[in-house]
């Protein structure tokens, strides 16, 4: 999730940030995770287990872009980031180290998410994953690793 969510708000960051478009040196720009964020776990079959919010422990991450041309660049996620998770319907929480790094990439109408390291969502994962839109909008999400533990389950 911090990867799935990070790249699109880096993209955000990117476009407002006001980085000119000649510019050819890289740009550092500190991210800054919302105050919360809504997850929600669902059962096998679909109904709702519970729904919850993510806060940042300690928020210390940077994206680096690096404009290849006036149509392309790619970008790098780096720093130090830990996510608490919090049930709002008991009130157990845990806290993850999900750090990553991540490394984003846009050319030829195609955006490429790489996750590596520790990443989170509904499980906090340890591997590489990867995120892709091709120019046609199809999106495919490819996960080599192992599960480190399952959010839902720990919280519910």
């Amino acid at each position: 999730m911090r990867r799935l969510i990070a790249a699109p708000i880096a993209l955000a960051v990117f476009m407002l940030s006001g980085v000119s478009v000649a510019a050819s040196q890289p740009q550092r720009i500190a991210l800054q995770f919302p105050p919360s964020i809504p997850f929600a776990c669902f059962t096998a079959n679909g109904d709702l287990l519970f729904e919850g919010t993510v806060t940042a422990v300690v928020n210390n991450e940077y994206i680096t872009i690096f404009e290849d041309t006036p149509t392309s660049f790619r970008a790098t996620i780096t720093g130090h980031l830990v996510i608490m998770y919090t049930n709002s319907s008991n009130g157990k929480s845990l806290t993850a180290n999900v750090s990553g790094p991540g490394f984003n990439s846009f050319r030829d109408g195609t955006f490429i998410s790489i996750s590596t390291g520790l990443n989170g969502s509904n499980t906090i994962h340890a591997g590489r994953l990867v995120f892709k839109i091709d120019p046609n909008g199809v999106a495919t999400f490819t996960a080599v690793g192992h599960t480190l533990l399952d959010v839902c389950a720990a919280l519910a």
